[in-house]
């Protein structure tokens, strides 16, 4: 994420039309776990939408349950595997669907209202459910084999 707004800002902060700040108060909230306060509460402002799109990105790629030993060690340098109590990808991947409805469905909740409008949109829901489906049952994800 830092690597992120310091993007911004050195691409846009001479740009007058671009409001760098706006921009990467927005990216700070795609952090994760989301903090327990009132300014990373909403859902259905821009910084809330910001958030869900990346949770969704991420979470509905059809190819995540096969990316779940590399998400754990993400969380491992963000710490966010320790909050969460996970010390294994095996971890992640069994505590996946309480993981979603918990900690991720209250957070993207507004956002789907949106993606229910198109085609894409309903994909990207189907293959967000398909994944949690798949990790509750001990399926495997919807991905390529291998």
């Amino acid at each position: 994420m830092a690597r992120a707004k310091i993007f911004v800002q050195e691409r846009f902060g001479n740009v007058p039309l671009i409001n760098v700040e706006t921009i990467q108060r927005n990216i700070e909230h795609t952090t994760f776990p989301v903090p327990n306060d009132d300014d990373h509460a909403g859902t259905d402002d821009y910084p809330g939408f910001l958030r869900a799109a990346d949770l969704i990105g991420q979470l509905g790629d059809v190819d995540y349950l096969r990316k779940v030993s590399g998400l754990f060690h993400e969380f491992q340098e963000t710490g966010a595997a320790e909050a969460l109590g996970y010390t294994s990808a095996s971890d992640l991947r069994q505590a996946y669907p309480k993981f979603f409805w918990n900690g991720v469905r209250p957070y993207i909740k507004d956002a789907l209202g949106f993606l229910r409008v198109t085609q894409d949109g309903k994909a990207w829901i189907a293959n967000l459910y398909g994944n949690v489906f798949a990790a509750e049952h001990g399926a495997p994800g919807l991905g390529r084999p291998g």
